[in-house]
């Protein structure tokens, strides 16, 4: 059996944040390149809408220097990635979006509680949304 090797390209936080959590979990972790790396990890979501990285990389000057065989992880990847790659598009995955929409639903509670001069009790606030 082949061990995994993931290599984050992503430049945000949260990419950081998950390929340090997936190191201590014990996923090997590349710091460039290799014949050995088995996925790409990318920021969520990994385009701009001109189809360059979030990093304003072209995602092509990485695949040609990684295996054919690679899973990219990401998110909104079937516009931009080739089909010969294996996918895992975070943004198509329900259980994803429904973590990451209470991640950001709480988030937006402890900003406003700490910026707003009444308790949120007394504010007239209403949040909508799916992340």
């Amino acid at each position: 059996m082949h061990t995994p090797l993931l290599y984050p390209i992503g430049t945000t936080q949260a990419c950081h944040f998950a390929a340090g959590f997936l190191k201590k979990r014990g996923i090997h972790i590349a710091d460039h390149p290799s014949p050995d790396v088995t996925a790409l990890l990318l920021d969520i979501p990994s385009f701009c809408p001109d189809g360059m990285l979030r990093s304003g990389e072209d995602i092509h000057s990485y695949l040609e220097r990684l295996p054919s065989k690679i899973r990219i992880i990401g998110g909104n990847l079937n516009k931009w990635i080739p089909e010969k790659y294996y996918k895992t598009d975070l943004l198509q995955d329900p259980e994803y979006l429904a973590q990451n929409a209470s991640i950001t639903a709480s988030c937006a509670l402890m900003i406003a509680a700490q910026r707003l001069p009444i308790t949120l009790a007394l504010a007239p606030v209403l949040i909508i949304g799916w992340g």
